[in-house]
């Protein structure tokens, strides 16, 4: 799209990554010439001068997107667009190249049209350059494979705050209809140390069995799915997930997990993890706080160990105090282990506050709720466990049996339905749930 930081990709252009720059014109202007600044290494390095080529830039616009095809997998090669100067045939951009473009080693560029892939000329992906404020709108229904070398490129993303919105954009051309992004077989650090991503109707296609999207802070997923096996590996944070889709997802041995110097915090809001390997999470490594939520979600089908697992590294006083995790009403159903399982780790105590509120249980081959060797460590004042449902859980509701949770029921939940593949966990007509939660007529 034109003017507006969009960059559009479209597996089906005859367009290609050195020939488009996917933001500009609808037939994209090309050339060979370009030079920045003078062409000798001074002048004002944001100047592109173009003239080389006579190009007509009168449909060039403010807030299209520069393509510069460099030579080196580590410098910038997309460029926003500040000014246009038709007569004199130069633009200017929001930052300068890598390396100065002189006269004599003049690089080809190119400005509109569509990218037909997020893989550069350079085997790097575009999205090590995106943004605060670019949008990449992808082509619904269609599949967008990630680079295949793990090499990080995070140099390439400075920290911007002279921009508003701070956020870069991954959305379907159709709301609601998800493109897919595939890693390769040896894919890696697919967004690299990004910050502040908003991600739409992405369903990301998991083929490396690595950690595929390396270190991220501040993403928002929204209406996602994410499936396949491998790591999803979210080393920083927080994250947020939003009516996303965990679908026979088998994160490995690293999951959610922390990293030095963060604070990591990690948001689920009606989510649904369908037949997906346990969800494990790491909480209070060194002195960082760990604060997770997990609202209006269901895990069910989960084939072996706990739906959720949530393990303490260290006891600190900073921990106890801003961390935590809680559960509010979620729905765990036919899960081989425990529903919620909480593993102290190498402490000797739990000092992070729990919630567990408006709850169900049911069908978990193990306990409702495992406190595992706690026992008596964890303090009355961190747990709020209440209005919480329990039915047919093996191993029984709770693995301490000297808790006091409050107001909880028991019986057959009455779902709408439990067919694979078509569940519905909303109480049906007879269902003990029906207004048994904190608040009447929540779930």
């Amino acid at each position: 799209m034109a003017g507006d930081l969009t960059i559009t990709y479209d597996t089906t252009s005859s367009d290609t990554v050195s020939n488009a720059s996917g933001c500009g014109p609808a037939t994209a202007i090309t050339g060979s010439n370009a030079i920045s600044g003078d062409g000798a290494g001074g002048g004002t390095q944001t100047v592109i001068d173009l003239s080389g080529d006579t190009p007509d830039l009168s449909g060039v616009q403010v807030g299209d997107i520069l393509l510069i095809v460099t030579s080196s997998a580590s410098d910038r090669s997309l460029f926003e667009i500040t000014a246009v100067d038709d007569t004199a045939d130069t633009v200017t951009v929001a930052s300068a190249p890598t390396t100065a473009i002189n006269t004599g080693s003049a690089l080809a560029w190119a400005i509109g049209g569509k990218r037909p892939s997020l893989v550069n000329h350079n085997s790097r992906g575009d999205y090590w350059e995106f943004q605060p404020g670019w949008i990449a709108e992808m082509t619904a229904g269609q599949t967008f494979t990630t680079q295949a070398s793990s090499t990080s490129y995070s140099s390439l993303n400075p920290s911007r705050t002279d921009v508003s919105p701070h956020h870069t954009v991954f959305r379907s051309s159709t709301e609601g209809t998800r493109y897919t992004i595939q890693t390769p077989s040896a894919g890696r650090y697919t967004w690299g140390r990004q910050s502040a991503f908003m991600v739409f109707d992405c369903h990301w296609d998991n083929q490396s069995n690595v950690a595929t999207t390396g270190q991220t802070t501040g993403f928002t997923w929204t209406r996602c799915k994410f499936s396949n096996s491998g790591t999803l590996s979210i080393a920083l944070s927080p994250n947020i997930y939003i009516n996303c889709l965990f679908d026979a997802w088998d994160p490995g041995s690293e999951d959610f997990f922390e990293s030095s110097g963060i604070f990591p915090s990690y948001q689920f809001i009606s989510c649904r993890f369908d037949s997906c390997a346990t969800v494990y999470f790491e909480i209070g490594q060194s002195a960082r706080t760990a604060v997770h939520w997990f609202v209006d979600c269901e895990f069910f089908g989960t084939p072996s160990g706990a739906a959720v697992e949530i393990e303490a590294l260290e006891n600190n006083e900073k921990n106890s105090e801003d961390g935590g995790v809680t559960f509010l009403n979620c729905t765990f159903y036919d899960i081989a282990g425990d529903g919620i399982k909480i593993n102290p780790g190498t402490k000797a105590e739990w000092d992070f506050p729990i919630v567990i509120r408006n709850c169900s249980f049911v069908n978990c081959g193990g306990y409702g709720v495992n406190f595992t060797t706690l026992g008596d460590d964890v303090p009355a004042y961190r747990l709020l466990i209440d209005y919480n449902h329990f039915h047919n859980n093996t191993s029984g509701d709770y693995s301490d049996t000297g808790l006091s949770p409050l107001n909880d029921i028991s019986g057959a939940p009455v779902f709408t339905s439990t067919t694979s593949g078509s569940e519905d966990f909303t109480p049906d007509t007879g269902s003990p749930l029906i207004d048994a939660a904190e608040t009447p007529g929540t779930s």
